[in-house]
C-alpha cells in the first residue's frame, strides 16, 4: 500500500462551504484509481489532515492529477497551500 498525508488550513468562517464541497466531491474521491481509504479531519481552528491510502504506488501516481483537481476546488476556502507527504508503508490497525 501507499499513502499521501496532506495537512491544510481552512478559513474557519467557511466551514459550511467545506461541508457542501465535501458532499459534492465524495463521488470523485471514490473514483480515484486504487483508492482504499480517504479520510479528512479538521479542528475548530481550521487545521486539518487528509489521508489517502492506495493499493500501490502506481495507483497513487495515476490518481495524483485527479486528487490535485479535488484540492483545487477548495482553493477559495484554504488559508494556505496544502502540504502533502508520501509514505511507502502503511498498516491497517483494525484488521
Amino acid at each position: 500500500m501507499y499513502a499521501r498525508v496532506t495537512t491544510y488550513q481552512i478559513d474557519p468562517s467557511r466551514f459550511d462551504e467545506m461541508d457542501e464541497l465535501l458532499d459534492e466531491l465524495k463521488g470523485k474521491c471514490k473514483s480515484l484509481p486504487g483508492i482504499l481509504v480517504y479520510n479528512t479531519v479538521w479542528r475548530k481552528d481550521g487545521q486539518g489532515v487528509s489521508t489517502t491510502i492506495y493499493d500501490c504506488r502506481a495507483s497513487a501516481e495515476e490518481a495524483a492529477a485527479m486528487l490535485q483537481a479535488i484540492w483545487d476546488q477548495f482553493s477559495d476556502i484554504l488559508i494556505a497551500e496544502p502540504v502533502t507527504e508520501l509514505y511507502t508503508r502503511t498498516e491497517n490497525m483494525l484488521i
